[in-house]
């Protein structure tokens, strides 16, 4: 039942009163009609007034003869209604329950006492109560929420605990199976054909990697096989596609997820970089290969070209990597802005491309460094980013003074903090095979290609 009815069914049994007078009423009070003369009287008397400021009767002068307080009496046996002062919420007058209660909502005096309808700032009693209900009912559904939200978590996590727990058992039971039938594959695979330089010299990489046990997977190489980590994904799944590798038996059970094909389970590989390598037949097989391979790029000029072209690629971001790590390690420079990457690698590239080494570009990187730093140290408001972009501009400046002057260039060794990708040195010496086997190739600038390391 909603307020303005229970109010309704009130008025049907009670007297109503209101004060001043009928023509322009301020107070309303609501008496029972069950409620004693002497009762209903003292109420009357309790809120009789003529204006707003002054009580008919002062509220000590009106006591029950048991002694019990005017203010009491009215606040048990009848409901005074506030006529000008209306909630904001419900619109409905106040209620009072005593004098005191009635000043505390405005000011009681002639002149400031409202004498039409005026909303007030705060809400009635039973309005501000239903807020406080709302707010309550809306936090207990939120705590329901989140608690059912946290049972279903629960639930799920759970459920994949337990579809974990199954999968990793069937993992189990058929990752040994998987392993024996690759290994009966190596048994009886004889590899053939040809494939492009990039997969032959990661093959080739492979293949020494696995002189020793199985090759490492791409987590634990920082730089990949090659210096392309992402390069080298796509080169390792051409091979595996072509079962030029296979997983080896000390791969990880992590790297090995279940699939539902037709609604049947199947243990595929699901973590491409967990997996550790091996070659995809017996090694006196695949050292016979790669024999092969190697003849057939070294009687064509354009596949050399290729090897020569993979060689540089992977020199060249050693190279990048030798100038951020020397600009951070040694002098605590930021790596070359990104802005200066692509020239930074061209000039590396036609480095290589015209016949110098790997060690010749080395040293000229470490010379256009040194240069850059003293630069920045002598110049005044250089910043150490403007330093490590003055290394880009040192080396092109080196790189075609040294090709214009012919001057002779000093090879530098690998700095031993410098993390070398496993793919570079068998890539460089299958390069270095080539060469000898090949017809001598002259450069663009007319020097002989000098033979890498």
């Amino acid at each position: 039942m909603g307020k303005r009815q229970r109010k309704r069914n009130r008025e049907r049994r009670s007297e109503i009163i209101l004060f001043p007078d009928r023509h322009n009423p301020l107070l309303q009070i609501t008496i029972a009609t069950s409620t004693p003369a002497e009762m209903r009287q003292l109420c009357t008397s309790y809120w009789s007034f003529e204006q707003p400021g002054k009580w008919t009767y002062p509220a000590r002068s009106l006591r029950l003869p048991s002694g019990q307080a005017a203010n009491l009496v009215a606040a048990r046996y009848c409901q005074t209604l506030a006529l000008t002062l209306l909630c904001p919420v419900c619109k409905d007058p106040f209620s009072v329950s005593s004098r005191q209660e009635l000043v505390t909502k405005a000011p009681w005096c002639p002149d400031r006492y409202p004498r039409t309808p005026e909303v007030l700032r705060n809400p009635c009693p039973e309005c501000q109560q239903s807020v406080r209900d709302a707010r309550l009912q809306e936090q207990q559904a939120r705590q329901e929420a989140e608690e059912a939200r946290r049972a279903q978590d629960a639930r799920r996590a759970e459920e994949a605990a337990e579809h974990a727990r199954r999968d990793e058992a069937l993992i189990r039971s058929k990752v040994p199976g998987i392993f024996a039938e690759f290994d009966q594959y190596v048994s009886r695979s004889v590899p053939k054909g040809s494939m492009p330089a990039a997969e032959f010299l990661l093959l080739t990489a492979i293949f020494e990697a696995c002189s020793v046990g199985s090759a490492p997977a791409m987590a634990e190489l920082p730089l990949g096989w090659t210096g392309a980590p992402e390069a080298d994904k796509g080169v390792l799944l051409a091979l595996l596609n072509a079962t030029a590798i296979l997983p080896a038996s000390d791969t990880p059970i992590e790297s090995f997820r279940v699939d539902n094909v037709d609604g049947q389970p199947i243990v595929v590989l699901g973590q491409p970089d967990l997996i550790r390598w091996r070659v995809g037949s017996t090694r006196d097989r695949v050292r016979a290969y790669l024999h092969d391979l190697e003849t057939t790029y070294a009687a064509d000029p354009e596949l050399v070209n290729d090897v020569a072209h993979e060689v540089r690629t992977m020199d060249t971001l050693l190279l990048m990597e030798y100038i951020d790590g020397t600009l951070a390690i040694r002098y605590d420079y930021p790596p070359v802005p990104e802005h200066r990457l692509y020239e930074l690698a061209s000039v590396l590239g036609q480095a290589l491309a015209h016949g110098y080494t790997y060690g010749q570009v080395l040293a000229m990187c470490w010379g256009a460094i040194a240069s850059a730093v003293a630069w920045r140290v002598r110049t005044p408001g250089v910043t150490d980013s403007q330093g490590s972009s003055a290394a880009v501009t040192n080396l092109v400046s080196r790189v075609d003074r040294v090709r214009m002057n012919r001057s002779s260039v000093p090879e530098y060794a690998t700095p031993t903090w410098l993390d070398v990708p496993p793919a570079v040195k068998p890539a460089r010496q299958a390069l270095t095979r080539l060469s000898v086997r090949a017809t001598p190739v002259q450069s663009s600038a007319g020097l002989p290609v000098d033979t890498l390391e």
